[in-house]
């Protein structure tokens, strides 16, 4: 009985002991996430991430527009697919540092938006 509890105490011991293993370093430093909506006929949206590393990727997605469809549907549309990257890297422990939306006017009309996520990991 006694070496029944001994070898149950080291078993114990050893398995405590893995929560003090030097674990691998997660990825830290700020990561981008620019939005770009595409206007026109075929309307759809670019999300572009820039990963602390420097690396790029790009998801593209279009959107159905109906005849009846407003730009501010859409637009809204648009904003869905965005929150939707955004709630994936949340869940993976980074947090919204802030959010620039950008106009970009050509001879005085708006011809593109753009909004820029600064996310950040800690």
């Amino acid at each position: 009985m006694k070496k029944a509890i001994l070898y149950a105490a080291l078993a114990l011991t050893a398995a405590s002991s893995w929560a003090f293993y030097p674990k691998a370093d997660e990825p830290t430093g700020c990561m981008m996430i620019i939005s770009n909506p595409s206007s026109g006929f075929g309307y759809g949206v670019t999300i572009t991430t820039v990963a602390p590393d420097g690396t790029q990727s790009e998801q593209s997605t279009k959107i159905k527009r109906g005849l009846s469809t407003s730009r501010s549907a859409d637009a809204i549309e648009a904003h869905k697919l965005e929150l939707a990257v955004l709630n994936s890297y949340t869940r993976n422990g980074w947090r919204v540092l802030s959010v620039t939306p950008t106009t970009l006017l050509n001879n005085g009309t708006t011809s593109e938006y753009q909004t820029v996520y600064l996310l950040e990991k800690r």
